[in-house]
This record gives C-alpha cells, structure tokens and sequence, in this order.
C-alpha cells in the first residue's frame, strides 16, 4: 500500500502539494468577530482548503474538538492528528470517507463517543486508506452501540495501533485488501464491557464478499467482565455470501467472562482459505473456533479456557467444511465451567456441531491435556454433525476424573476416523 506513513511520526510528512492547513481548538469563548465556531470547528473548512489546492495535508492540533456535523474525508487529503481529542456530534459519525482515495489518518488522537447507537468512523467504497497511529476510542459500548469504526466496501486499506478501555473498535464489512493489526484493549474490572468484538470482518447483505484479509498482532485483556469475542471474523454463507484468502495470526486474549458463550478468544466461520497462527488464549470462554475449508491451523494453544480449547465446527457452523489442519495445538486445563446455550459438548480439543459435515480433518501433534479441569474428553462428538474422513498423527491426551483419553461418539461412522500414529494417552 502507497502512501504509508511511519507508526509513530513526530512531525508531518511531506504532503503530495506541499500544502498544510493547521487546525487549532476553537476558543471557549467566541472569537473577536463574534462568529461561533464552525460545526465541524474549522476542520471541514481546511480540509477543502487542501483539496482547493490539490491536495496536502491538515494538521489537527491538540485539544479539544467538540464536532457538531460530520467531518467529510476528500481523496488527497491526509489528516495529522497531534493530540487532538474529537467528541462526536450527537447521533452522527465524526468522520465520513467515502468514495475517497489516498487519504491517511495517522498521528496520535482520541475519538470519544457522545450518544448511544452512533459510529465515530465511517469508511465506504473507497480505495488506499490508511488509518495508522497511536489512536483512543472511548464510550461505543453497551448493547445499543455499534463499532468505532465501520469499514465498508474499500479495497487496499490499512487500519493499525488502536486501542481502548471499554470500546468496540473495528466492524470491517465485505472489504478486499485489508490490513488490521496492531490493536489492544485492557478492561478494568467493574468496568463497561462492549457488546461486541473488539474486532469483527463479516459479510452483509449489502456487502457480500470479503477478501485477502491480513489480521495481526492484537492483543486483548477482558480484565475477566469480557462479555463479547475478542476477534471475529464470520462470513454468512447465505444468499451466496463468501470469503477467501484470510490470515490471522498472534492473536493473545486473556481474561474472559466464564459465565459468556461469547466470550471467545478468535471465533472464524465461513472461510475458504484460511491460515491461522499463535493465537493465545487463556482464561476466555472457548480459545479457538473453526468452521472453515481449506484452513491450516499451527502454533496455537488455549489454557484455562471455560468451554473448549479448540472446536473444529462448532453451532456457528454455517454450512460443510473440509480440508483442516491443525498441527502443534495446545490446549490445558480447559473445560472448566459447563457449557452454556448451545448443545455442543464441552472438551479439550473437539470436532463438534449441531449440523453440516466436517471431512478431511487432520489432527497432527495436538495436545489435549485436562488435568485440573472438570472435563476431561478430547476427539470427536456428534450432536447432529456428520463426520467425514478424520486423521489423528501422534499427539498427547490427558485424561482427568470421568473424563475419556479419546472419545468417539456412537454417532460418528465407524471408520471414519483415522489414526496414523496414534495418539500417546495418559501422563
């Protein structure tokens, strides 16, 4: 992606015009003209300035920035945030882009949410934006708010360095090209929680394809209130909804609600092509869920996890999945709460689901162990799935209480499941 300014930059790159338009805070008081402050308090106007210009670059000192209409992104025009805090304009987003291209957001700022049910960022239809820094969002939470920052529809985007304390952050919708990573929230306890992921790529209606998505480097602590999935992505397979080529990788969440179904490190449905790596799980509800095809999954572990560690399948599962493998997972200690809501078995690490067919599965050196949870099976269920061709390559399965070293359910096809190098069970 062209254009890409530095993570962290202390002073204003070089603007494609050389044009640069410096905002301050309107004054608390009204100027000597005795005119008011504008209601996008004069950030519209330089933006428009800039792009009168050819194009260039405002820069947003810091302070305060009560918004009282959308601020309207323009293709050229980057904006350099230093230190500004931006308070919504109630019952409106403050930032609009769309149908725009080349634009950056970068710098360090703060986006403070003034209404329920309103979104602070709205990106639509639009190509090789940027919206990389050291950015805060504050009060989209509870169950009548949306996400920060909805992307919809761009191509060629990158969205990096957020953070929050309490908030949704990020709802990517049908997006193609698309790079989400450097992202990190903390909950306190006693603390509001979202209502939703903190990050969540999906499909819609309007929006039914999302493509070559790169997400990385998150890293999310429930503060043990989380009440939502920390990552998401979930594509609809509906209506001929689909998504391909995803990669998810170091994604770390801890500290979940064990009292939440949704309180899932990284759930992924829906996808064909799919690789994910090191995801960390421990204390959330369940560490990993998979219901994808042609999706290789390594270096992963989950611990301390309520539900499963890992469930290949799962009641989210939205249609047949097949060729999956899963090498070097981990998952200890998990099961450590019964499973809520939905009929899916607890376990260590499962193929499970409620309906569907999972086929070629491939198991290669996983490791269950339940020692100190209170469930302790690990294998293949059946609460309504089909079970296909199942392999199991060596691996270590622990067994604890009246838990089983490898279950197979009596529903699943005799032959079915098959064992290369069978797993070693026991201490």
């Amino acid at each position: 992606m062209s254009g890409t300014p530095p993570a962290s930059s202390p002073a204003i790159p070089p603007s494609p015009s050389g044009v640069v338009v410096v905002v301050s805070p309107p004054s608390t008081s009204a100027p000597p003209s005795g005119s008011p402050p504008t209601p996008t308090a004069g950030i519209q106007e330089a933006i428009n300035s800039a792009r009168a210009s050819g194009g260039g670059t405002v820069r947003i000192s810091p302070g305060v920035f009560v918004l009282t209409d959308v601020i309207h992104l323009a293709s050229g025009v980057s904006l350099f945030f230093d230190g500004a805090t931006l308070r919504c304009p109630a019952g409106k987003a403050a930032i609009n882009g769309t149908n725009v291209a080349d634009v950056n957001l970068y710098g360090t700022g703060t986006f403070v949410a003034s209404a329920p049910a309103q979104v602070g960022v709205v990106v639509g239809a639009s190509q090789r934006v940027v919206f990389d820094g050291a950015f805060t969002f504050s009060g989209w939470f509870g169950p009548t708010n949306v996400a920060a920052v909805i992307s919809q529809g761009n191509r060629d985007c990158r969205f990096a360095g957020w953070r929050t304390t309490d908030s949704s952050m990020l709802l990517s919708l049908g997006d193609t090209n698309v790079e989400i990573c450097r992202m990190s929230a903390q909950l306190v306890p006693g603390g509001q929680p979202p209502s939703k992921p903190f990050v969540n790529a999906m499909t819609s209606a309007n929006y039914p394809k999302l493509t070559q998505i790169r997400v990385h480097d998150l890293d999310f602590d429930g503060g043990g209130i989380l009440d939502v999935s920390f990552m998401r992505v979930r594509l609809d397979v509906a209506a001929g909804r689909s998504g391909s080529d995803v990669e998810i990788r170091s994604i770390h969440c801890r500290n979940g609600s064990p009292t939440s179904i949704w309180s899932d490190c990284v759930d992924s449905y829906g996808i064909v092509g799919c690789t994910i790596s090191d995801i960390r799980a421990d204390g959330c509800y369940t560490g990993l869920s998979i219901a994808n095809s042609r999706c290789q999954v390594t270096d992963s572990s989950a611990v301390n996890c309520y539900s499963q560690g890992l469930v290949v399948g799962g009641a989210g599962q939205l249609g047949d999945v097949s060729d999956i493998v899963v090498t070097n997972f981990e998952a200890r200690r998990c099961c450590r709460g019964t499973k809520l809501g939905f009929t899916v078995s607890n376990g260590q690490i499962l193929a499970d689901g409620t309906h569907g067919r999972i086929d070629n599965l491939f198991l290669r050196n996983c490791v269950g162990d339940a020692t100190g949870s209170e469930n302790g099976f690990h294998g293949f269920s059946g609460n309504g799935i089909q079970m296909g061709s199942c392999t199991v390559d060596g691996g270590h399965f622990v067994a604890t209480g009246g838990g089983q070293h490898f279950f197979v359910a009596r529903s699943v096809r005799p032959g079915a499941i098959r064992q290369m190098t069978p797993p070693r069970l026991g201490p």
